[in-house]
């Protein structure tokens, strides 16, 4: 997992964009927390068995097995975040394109350094 922390205009906090290493796709979007200690999960591309399966917004890639029950649970949301998950759960197929050009910045960075885990898109630090 590598990690995309994007200054949006008008926003006036950052949006974390998790990125998925395997597909370079838009997994994940988190909390700082989340930045700072989540960088790395167990994929075995031959059993199918990763370890996000359960939890991953990457809901194209062939190895995600979640579910809006799935989601919601492990993260814990309110009753309100689990309708409005269940009620837009196919939008969130699509939405997750939106952030491709994240995803994108954090491959060219990676092939770059494989040792880089965080950038940061559109400003500083606040």
């Amino acid at each position: 997992m590598m990690w995309a922390i994007v200054h949006l205009e008008n926003i006036r906090k950052p949006c974390n964009i998790g990125v998925c290493g395997y597909n370079w796709e838009p997994c994940y979007i988190g909390t700082d927390l989340d930045v700072l200690t989540t960088h790395d999960f167990f994929l075995n591309t031959k059993t199918g068995n990763c370890e996000e399966a359960l939890h991953c917004f990457n809901l194209k890639c062939k190895f995600n097995r979640a579910t809006p029950e799935s989601i919601t649970t492990h993260n814990n949301w309110s009753d309100t975040e689990q309708k409005h998950l269940k009620k837009n759960w196919k939008n969130y197929k699509d939405g997750m394109t939106n952030y491709q050009q994240f995803a994108d910045e954090c491959k060219k960075a990676y092939n770059q350094d494989s040792m880089v885990s965080v950038i940061e898109i559109g400003g500083g630090w606040n």
